[in-house]
């Protein structure tokens, strides 16, 4: 806990940032538009992935689906293939 209140090392944290203004803020444009863009995308995928989920949710719960293909073997005078 010692190295949070040293007052040492906070001075000379401030005196770099007010030393690099441009650095600082184009620093910090950074992280809020990487925050910003974090949040936006994380939000779309969770919004999207509950809105197919509302959608098709309970499609077919109970149905199976067949369809017509190829045999491997002749069945009742259908040839093979």
């Amino acid at each position: 806990m010692k190295f949070l209140f040293d007052k040492e090392l906070w001075s000379e944290i401030l005196s770099s940032l007010r030393k690099n203004p441009t650095r600082t803020f184009l620093t910090t444009l950074g992280v809020i538009w990487g925050m910003l863009i974090l949040i936006v995308l994380i939000g779309s995928g969770r919004g999207l992935a509950k809105g197919i989920s509302s959608q098709w949710g309970d499609f077919a719960t109970n149905s199976m689906f067949l369809w017509g293909e190829r045999t491997s073997i002749p069945y009742e005078g259908f040839p093979r293939g």
